[in-house]
């Protein structure tokens, strides 16, 4: 028995001892070591699970070996102390270094750029004193350093794992260098976007101001023209057909300034209060015309149960109206166009629906959805070919969309067609006659004509008679001459100005009962003018200062208010609005007499040299005033082109381009068109910074002035101006 007993006990210690050092070898990671499996049964079992333990933990360690040597993101580990205890195949890729070279290394010292060691240093400490770091568990961007010294941008997400009751950092970094590049592309490229879209949005509202402006004596002149008695048949009709594309193109101007705002995302609302039913009024009336024309009648109703002041933007709430109303029009031949101002929707969430029926040839169902986009114009069998851009229904349906409303159609081909929007139902606070006095819009704001129908003047609330004096800024002799013939049997008083610096200077030296004030002027422009009158003490500073611009940007009233404008009429000028703007703000009843000035005299007509320009000339003012403002222009030529020859050596840009601008106008007002167009490029040649242009064209300029004033004196001598 005691032999026995020590044979076992020897054999016992031996077996122990055996998992004994397995257990070492593992733990060292010798795990290909196998116990000897025998002896008992409960050893034997024993030593099997052990060794299957063995194989598995040994293929889970090959496993993991395979997912970090495989890793497309550095895997780095770190001990308590800061060394590095892992650096996998990717790191080794994108640091630059060799595992063997790092691995019990500071990380600070391989990877952190110097600037941050303090940083690496504090936050170890602090984590291994309290155990809290803004870094574990977060997904942060920060700089790294590769063998070389270069700094690279990476993403980096640390976790701890805790061994022997110390932490071991595990963390995971990304090489961001090209995401970074990338970013940088794109918010360049949106920049790039951003600035050719606010240059795109200047180009327009610049090319609104050029284009509108001569348009403004073209139609103005053509609605005169229209009223004379004296034409036969054929001028009568060649006149309506020139009316009638004139009207056409500026709504082509206005589609396009519109459509290309919305694109650029810069239209905005312009919310206020206003009457319903007023709003509902002028905006048939100003359709009638056309309506009454193709034999359609045109009537709205409104429901009673509607408040009589809404907040909206009536404007371009009008806008959406014209477009629609004026579709009707063009697409009835007979029977009669109706709008319905109705209420829908719930109590807490009330709508305003419009809807326009009409008895015309009707839409497909197919092409329902098509009307609304953009420069889409609908063959329709039976109605006049499309004059427009396709473009207002799409312009219609945005600007709903801006409201928070909808836009549809209900029709059948043959049966007519209803047009309807829904808009959310905002409560005013105040009718448009309180708004007025505050200087807000009113319903004789007009953003673009309607369709070219000439209206007879209004009835004015008092006989105009002689005594209300109009001081009328305008630096375009065209508008000038187009203000003035309008206004030439009103009877009011109309001293005219050249810019705002002498629109400041005439209301300082004589009583005027308005101002229009036309906004770009050189010298000084209509805001810096009306900020200037504003400060005048007494009745002087609160006179009634109209704008008239050519500037069609939705935006622009309010800046005109902002100055201290009391409203505005947009170019070109209707003359029924013009009379009707006149008569609100105009005293009520007949205003004092005043005496005449040499300011009468100081009107400088349009567009000479050319023999027809100077009979109409002669035609719109008089024959005895011909002469006088020949040498009227003749001085102001001789002056800016003198002025243009001193400042060009050395040039001084900001003088050049003023004077080339006043040239400009006034070689177009008489026919100079050559000069005009150098006065133009010189202009230009200043504004985009072009000194060899500004040279060249300066340089024309002289020259065509020689040719121009040589082909004055001949008219003169030839007595062509009697």
């Amino acid at each position: 028995v005691a032999l026995f007993s020590l044979a076992l006990g020897t054999y016992l210690t031996r077996q122990l001892s055996s998992l004994n050092d397995a257990s070492r070898r593992i733990t060292e990671g010798e795990l290909g070591y196998q116990i000897p499996v025998h002896g008992s049964d409960e050893l034997a079992h024993t030593a099997q699970t052990f060794n299957r333990m063995s194989r598995q933990l040994r293929e889970d360690l090959k496993q993991q070996n395979a997912i970090i040597s495989s890793a497309l993101d550095c895997i780095i580990n770190m001990d308590h102390e800061g060394r590095i205890t892992e650096f996998n195949p990717m790191a080794e890729q994108t640091f630059g270094y060799k595992r063997e070279e790092v691995i019990g290394r500071p990380l600070a010292e391989a990877i952190i750029p110097p600037a941050q060691h303090l940083a690496h240093k504090e936050g170890l400490k602090h984590f291994l004193a309290t155990g809290e770091s803004p870094i574990i568990g977060n997904r942060i961007e920060v700089s790294a350093m590769r063998a070389d010294g270069t700094e690279f941008p990476i993403e980096m997400a640390v976790s701890v794992a805790w061994v022997k009751e110390k932490p071991l950092f595990n963390a995971y970094i990304r090489d961001i260098t090209e995401r970074r590049e990338h970013e940088t592309a794109l918010k360049q490229a949106k920049t790039l976007a951003e600035e050719a879209a606010e240059a795109k949005s200047s180009f327009l509202a610049n090319m609104s101001h050029e284009i509108r402006t001569p348009l403004n004596a073209v139609l103005g002149l053509l609605g005169l023209l229209a009223e004379e008695d004296n034409l036969t048949p054929q001028q009568q009709a060649w006149v309506k057909t020139a009316n009638r594309s004139s009207s056409v193109l500026l709504n082509l101007i206005n589609d396009t300034l519109d459509f290309s705002k919305i694109d650029a995302g810069k239209l905005v609302l312009d919310m206020e209060s206003f009457n319903l039913r007023s709003f509902i009024n002028t905006t048939i009336d100003m359709l009638s015309p056309k309506a009454e024309s193709r034999g359609i009648s045109l009537s709205s109703s409104l429901d009673k149960r509607l408040p009589a002041d809404i907040t909206g933007d009536s404007g371009r709430l009008r806008q959406i109206l014209i477009n629609l109303i004026g579709n009707a029009i063009k697409f009835t031949n007979e029977g009669e166009i109706r709008m319905e101002v109705t209420s829908a929707g719930e109590d807490k969430n009330p709508l305003l629906r419009f809807a326009v029926h009409d008895t015309g040839i009707g839409i497909h169902t197919r092409d329902h959805e098509a009307v609304f986009s953009a420069f889409t114009q609908l063959p329709r069998e039976g109605a006049t070919p499309p004059d427009g851009t396709g473009l207002g229904l799409a312009i219609s349906k945005h600007l709903v969309d801006l409201m928070g409303g909808d836009i549809g159609i209900e029709s059948e081909p043959n049966k007519g067609s209803c047009f309807w929007v829904q808009i959310p139902l905002v409560q005013g606070n105040a009718s448009i006659e309180n708004m007025v006095e505050t200087g807000s819009s009113t319903d004789t704001d007009k953003v673009a004509p309607d369709t070219g129908q000439i209206h007879e003047p209004p009835p004015l609330s008092r006989p105009p008679g002689p005594g209300a004096r109009i001081l009328l800024a305008e630096d375009s002799p065209a508008n000038q001459m187009v203000a003035l013939a309008m206004l030439k049997e009103t009877g009011y008083h109309i001293d005219t100005v050249m810019n705002g610096k002498e629109a400041v200077e005439s209301h300082r030296n004589l009583p005027y009962d308005l101002v229009l004030m036309d906004i770009s002027m050189p010298e000084m422009d209509g805001m810096q003018a009306t900020a200037v009158i504003r400060e005048l003490a007494g009745d002087k500073g609160r006179i009634p200062i109209i704008a008239m611009t050519a500037h069609a940007i939705k935006g622009d009233r309010e800046k005109f208010l902002a100055a201290g404008m009391n409203d505005y009429i947009s170019k070109p000028i209707d003359k029924y609005l013009l009379l009707k703007i006149l008569d609100k703000w105009l005293p009520q009843g007949a205003a004092a007499a005043h005496p005449e000035t040499a300011a009468d005299a100081a009107l400088q007509p349009s567009q000479v040299l050319d023999i027809k320009t100077l009979e109409q000339l002669a035609r719109d003012t008089s024959p005895e005033m011909l002469p006088r403002m020949l040498a009227a222009f003749r001085a102001e030529a001789i002056t800016r082109v003198q002025a243009i020859s001193e400042h060009l050596s050395p040039p001084a840009v900001d003088q050049l381009q003023r004077e080339a601008h006043s040239l400009k106008s006034s070689a177009g007002t008489f026919g100079a068109f050559h000069l005009q167009q150098l006065a133009l490029e010189l202009e230009l040649a200043c504004r985009n910074d072009q000194p060899g242009e500004v040279e060249k064209t300066a340089r024309g300029i002289t020259a065509e002035w020689d040719r121009v004033s040589m082909e004055l004196d001949h008219y003169q001598a030839d007595g062509a101006t009697t």
